[in-house]
C-alpha cells in the first residue's frame, strides 16, 4: 500500500483526543436533550433563532435559583451536535485521505449508509412498541415511517412526527454528510471545502426570517456545514497549541459563544466557536477527567440510540422532580448504553465485512 503522506494534507496536523471529545459532545447533547423539554426550563435555539431564549437565559443568570444548571444546559447542550459533525469530518479525513489508497464512491457511501441504517433501526422499533403500548400516531400512516427507515426523513418539509423520536434525525444528516464529502470534498482542495461553508452559510442569512425554511436548512447538512468543513480543514491544516494558547482560546470562545448567542447574524457562527471550545479544553483537562470522557465517548452510540426511549419513560413519572428525573435519566442511560454498545460493535462490525 501507497503511505506517502496526500498532498491535500499537513504532515504536522494535530491528532486530538477524540474519545475525550465525543464523551463531552454526547454528554452535552443527552443530557440536553432531557433538561429543554422540563416545564419553566429556558429553551435553545437549535433550528431557529428566538430572540426572547437568550434573554431569558440572561434573567437566570442573573437572578440564579438550583435549577440554574438545568437552563444552561438546556440552552447550550444541543452544541454537542457541531461537535460530532466535527469530529466526523476529522475522522474521515484522518482515515480516506492519508494515502492514495482508491476509495470508490459507490462501495465508501453504501457501507456508511449501512452502518448507519443498522445503528437507526436498533433504536427504531423499541420506539415503536412504546408507542404501541401508549396508543400514540407518530408512526402512522406508514408513509410517515418510510422516510425515517430510509434514512431521508429531514428532506421532507418539517414537520414534527417526521423526525420522531426527535433525535434519530441525525442519522439522515450524517447520510448527507458522507455523501457530500465524497463526492465533493474528498481528496480536493480547501477551495472546495470553503466553498461549500460560505454557500451554506450564505443561505442560511438568506432564509434567516422565513423560519420554516431556516428550521429545514438546519435539520440538513446545508445547517451543518460549517463544524463539519472545519473538522476536515483542521485534519489537514491545524496546528498544535501551548496550554497558554489553548486557555486563552477557551475563555475568547466561552464569552464569544454567549455573546453570539445574542443576534441571529453572529449565532449562525456560534458552532465555530464551539469546536474551538471543545477542542480546547479537552487539552486543558486533567487526565482523571479525560479518561472518563474517553469512556463515555466509547459508548456514545449507544447512549444517543438508547436516550430518546429511556427519556419518554423517565419523563412521564418524574417530569415536576427535574433533579431526581435527570438522575435517573443519566444512570438509567449510561447503563443500558454500556450493555448495548457491544451488540452495536458487532453489527457494524458485521456491516464492516460485507464491504471489504
Amino acid at each position: 500500500m501507497n503511505t506517502s503522506m496526500s498532498p491535500l494534507r499537513s504532515s504536522t496536523s494535530p491528532t486530538i483526543d477524540s474519545g475525550a471529545l465525543r464523551g463531552l459532545a454526547i454528554l452535552a447533547i443527552f443530557l440536553h436533550n432531557y433538561c429543554h423539554i422540563l416545564n419553566g426550563i429556558v429553551p435553545e435555539n437549535e433550528y431557529s433563532f428566538v430572540i426572547d431564549h437568550p434573554y431569558r437565559l440572561l434573567y437566570q443568570l442573573l437572578h440564579p435559583t438550583l435549577e440554574l444548571p438545568i437552563h444552561l444546559v438546556s440552552f447550550f447542550g444541543h452544541y454537542g451536535v457541531p461537535l460530532f459533525l466535527f469530529l466526523s469530518a476529522y475522522g474521515l479525513e484522518k482515515k480516506y485521505s492519508a494515502s492514495d489508497k482508491p476509495v470508490p464512491v459507490g462501495k465508501f457511501i453504501a457501507s456508511h449508509y449501512a452502518k448507519l441504517w443498522v445503528m437507526m433501526i436498533i433504536g427504531f422499533f423499541p420506539n415503536l412498541v412504546l408507542d404501541v403500548i401508549r396508543a400514540e400516531t407518530f408512526w402512522a400512516p406508514f408513509t410517515n415511517i418510510l422516510p425515517r427507515l430510509g434514512l431521508f426523513n429531514t428532506l421532507f418539509p418539517f414537520e414534527p412526527y417526521m423526525v420522531f423520536p426527535g433525535p434519530y434525525w441525525y442519522f439522515s444528516l450524517m447520510v448527507q454528510a458522507y455523501v457530500v464529502y465524497r463526492l465533493f470534498l474528498f481528496r480536493r482542495t480547501w477551495h472546495w471545502a470553503l466553498g461549500a461553508l460560505v454557500l451554506c452559510q450564505l443561505a442560511q442569512h438568506l432564509f434567516a426570517d422565513n423560519t420554516s425554511v431556516l428550521i429545514w436548512l438546519r435539520y440538513n447538512l446545508i445547517g451543518s456545514m460549517l463544524p463539519f468543513v472545519l473538522g476536515l480543514l483542521y485534519a489537514r491544516y491545524g496546528r498544535s497549541i501551548s496550554g497558554k494558547q489553548a486557555l486563552l482560546l477557551l475563555i475568547l470562545s466561552s464569552v464569544g459563544i454567549f455573546l453570539g448567542s445574542f443576534t441571529m447574524s453572529s449565532w449562525l457562527w456560534v458552532p465555530a466557536l464551539v469546536c474551538v471550545a471543545g477542542l480546547s479544553l479537552i487539552q486543558l483537562l486533567p487526565q482523571a477527567i479525560i479518561n472518563p470522557l474517553a469512556w463515555v465517548g466509547s459508548i456514545s452510540s449507544a447512549i444517543f440510540i438508547s436516550h430518546p426511549l429511556i427519556r419518554r419513560i423517565i419523563i412521564y413519572y418524574f417530569e415536576d422532580q427535574h433533579y431526581l428525573g435527570l438522575a435517573i435519566y443519566t444512570v438509567v442511560t449510561i447503563l443500558v448504553a454500556w450493555a448495548l454498545q457491544p451488540v452495536i460493535n458487532r453489527a457494524t462490525r458485521w456491516v464492516a465485512q460485507r464491504f471489504a
